[in-house]
């Protein structure tokens, strides 16, 4: 949907879409059945993973969505743990 939309239900899709020829898709999901609870805390290891990218100096390109949660050391353990699988480019 983030590809196809048009706007007619108002969603416009991802920007981003309009700016790069190929994306590569990364998925990591959380096994457990689907909770408020894992939801928030999906989102806190994202926030995360964003902060971490914001230290080497700017929010990631085309960041356009972020939910801010108090998170834990196991949140950010988790984070490193999602970033370590990327070669970051500078």
């Amino acid at each position: 949907m983030g590809f196809s939309a048009d706007g007619e239900s108002g969603y416009y899709g991802y920007l981003w879409r309009h700016h790069v020829k190929q994306v590569d898709l990364d998925i990591w999901a959380c096994p457990s059945p689907s909770t408020e609870q894992i939801v928030k805390d999906m989102e806190t290891i994202e926030a995360e993973v964003v902060h971490v990218i914001r230290c080497a100096g700017n929010w990631p390109k085309f960041q356009t969505e972020i939910h801010f949660h108090q998170s834990t050391e196991a949140h950010r353990a988790v984070a490193m743990r999602v970033l370590s699988s990327f070669v970051l480019k500078a």
